[in-house]
């Protein structure tokens, strides 16, 4: 009986299990293979858990080796894939193993903070591959994949978690083609995002197109993950599919002032560079574009401030972030100081504001040969007796194009 309770002592012993709050286990040198898991080229990250394991030492012993890692549902720490489209993934195995089944369990995505646990009662399906690929669609669903392979030597367990989420469809204005070929978007609601091309499906009025057919200005709507990567302007972390509708469409009936971001940026930077004396000692650029034609959304007012600081940087100098306040709201918020004795007269100590604002013809020619036009001032305004004017301007679409200059009537200096 002494000798029976040694030998099962010696077998607690080697039974060694992973505490709960680690997130697998450690496998011993020269023991089980890892495999791995790949989404397109990328390794996407696996978590080792439980294993059986027998080796022959090679002098007429063998070793066995038995872990117990908690069950991948349990696991706070194991990997989480962000998958993006219907897409495929891979396992690739160190060492064929003799058998494995793939299984994967439904579960909540909050699951970490109601607690985790493993029943054994969860609902659970296998998973079907073919040479070691299986599929991955769009959902909306959070998974945890568990691998059990055995292998000529033992049994492994491994999991990894995985989130393929529902597409949204968004509408978007492209404001900007960057110099690296990506998207410069804008939400008519406000905020900016940049999206990469590369063989996203384009279709123009509905119809299969290719990026060729995209034109600063164009209304969009981006069908993608949902997903975005914080930064300014932020990132889309997958994209589906882009639709752009062409002037006069069903969904652009109206039309749109194709490049009204690029027409502008390019009013305010030259207003900029004009009577240069007026920037001297300027920490604030301040641009107004409230009155400005050509019914601009919030996203493009903030798409036009991104590009004006955008070109700001490439003539050289310090790379300033514009507010965007009216002459009312810079004199509210402390900005505007009073201009010597005289009543009601402020100025700029310490910035310049830009202005576009609509010029008033009277009977206003909203159109040229069907084609559109806006007209409108360019101000520069530092005090009561320093600004610059670019007065009555125009700009004609050309209708194969953007909107890619204009006229200034006259320039005025006070």
């Amino acid at each position: 009986m002494k000798k029976f309770f040694i030998m099962l002592l010696a077998l607690i012993m080697l039974c060694s299990c992973a505490l709960e709050e680690q997130p697998g286990i450690e496998i011993p040198e020269n023991t089980n293979p890892v495999p791995e898991v790949y989404l397109g080229g990328d390794n996407a990250g696996i978590t080792k858990f439980g294993y059986e394991w027998d080796v022959d030492n090679g002098n007429g012993t063998r070793s066995n080796t038995i872990a117990c890692g908690i069950h991948p549902l349990q696991c706070e720490d194991i990997y989480n894939i962000h998958v993006f489209g219907e897409t495929e993934m891979k396992l690739v195995f160190e060492e064929d193993p003799v058998s494995y089944e793939l299984i994967r369990y439904e579960v909540e995505s909050d699951r970490r903070i109601n607690g985790l646990e493993f029943t054994g009662n969860e609902v659970s399906e296998p998973v079907e591959t073919e040479d070691d690929i299986f599929k991955i669609s769009n959902d909306g669903k959070t998974y945890v994949y568990v691998l059990d392979a055995e292998y000529k030597n033992g049994k492994c367990q491994y999991g990894f978690e995985l989130y393929s989420p529902l597409p949204t469809v968004e509408r978007y204005i492209l404001a900007d083609t960057l110099e690296d070929g990506k998207l410069l978007v804008a939400k008519e609601s406000g905020g900016l995002s940049t999206l990469n091309i590369d063989d996203t499906p384009v279709f123009l009025d509905g119809e299969p197109a290719d990026a060729s057919v995209l034109q600063d200005g164009m209304q969009m709507q981006i069908k993608h993950s949902g997903y975005m990567m914080e930064s300014y302007p932020s990132i889309f972390g997958g994209v589906y599919e882009i639709h752009v509708f062409g002037r006069g469409s069903k969904n652009d009936p109206m039309g749109t002032c194709f490049d009204i971001c690029g027409l502008y940026t390019k009013v305010l930077c030259d207003l900029w560079q004009a009577d240069e004396g007026l920037n001297d000692g300027t920490e604030i650029v301040n641009i107004d574009l409230s009155k400005a034609p050509g019914r601009l959304s919030d996203g493009q007012k903030e798409a036009i401030l991104y590009m004006f600081s955008q070109e700001m940087r490439k003539l050289g100098g310090e790379t300033i972030w514009p507010i965007s306040m009216t002459e009312e709201e810079l004199l509210e918020n402390g900005y505007l100081a009073p201009y010597g004795d005289v009543e009601n007269a402020y100025w700029f100590e310490k910035g310049v504001s830009l202005s576009i604002a609509d010029f008033d013809y009277g009977e206003d020619q909203a159109e040229s040969y069907s084609l559109p036009v806006v007209h409108f001032n360019a101000t520069k305004w530092r005090s009561p007796l320093g600004a610059y004017v670019f007065y009555d301007c125009k700009a004609v679409w050309p209708q194969n194009g953007t909107w890619s200059d204009y006229t200034v009537g006259s320039e005025m200096i006070s």
